[in-house]
């Protein structure tokens, strides 16, 4: 982060740090900040973990909506239920990759996406998403999709509620865009 704004001021870009409950409107749709916590002047915030902190955002278009939570982890979940309003989402890319330590009980039924989108590398399927993230999802009837399975998973939104999953073909251990394949139309 800190090399990032050392980047932007090397190159005159302003950087605008969005604050918790703000809602950028456009003729595409809606993005909501849901969360944010900038840190103090000595760099604490009210989070143990700095992945606590991060911006957690929500993505709403054409009848479809998306949150991105980052790397929260259960407790911050936990308290994203407690104060956010709307939390109900189409699709939910998984915090911290489907991590044992997030991924709660709580925060999956709350959101109750249709699809679960865990971003993971190839390398290590068995580590991500976590059993438990799997079970999890399972019991609340969630569909679990992830990036070690389909590599790049594109969500298309029309201009009504429906939506397109594709993923792109895999060859030689690569993804080739030109090669794209439907996983879910709606």
């Amino acid at each position: 982060f800190e090399d990032l704004l050392q980047a932007a001021k090397q190159f005159d870009v302003a950087v605008k740090i969005p604050d918790t409950g703000v809602i950028v409107d456009s003729e595409h749709g809606r993005l909501s900040v849901l969360g944010y916590e900038t840190p103090n002047r000595s760099g604490k915030t009210s989070y143990d973990s700095e992945d606590d902190t991060g911006l957690i955002l929500r993505l709403e278009s054409n009848g479809i909506s998306v949150i991105f939570p980052g790397d929260i982890s259960r407790f911050r979940e936990s308290t994203l239920v407690k104060s956010a309003d709307n939390l109900k989402a189409t699709f939910l890319v998984s915090a911290h990759h489907g991590s044992v330590t997030s991924n709660s009980f709580e925060f999956l039924d709350t959101v109750s996406p249709e699809y679960l989108i865990v971003s993971a590398g190839a390398s290590r399927p068995e580590h991500f998403p976590s059993q438990e993230t799997r079970t999890t999802a399972g019991k609340l009837g969630i569909h679990v999709l992830t990036t070690a399975q389909y590599g790049t998973i594109t969500v298309s939104a029309p201009l009504d509620s429906s939506y397109r999953l594709t993923h792109y073909e895999a060859m030689g251990g690569n993804y080739w865009r030109d090669r794209e394949i439907p996983l879910i139309v709606n």
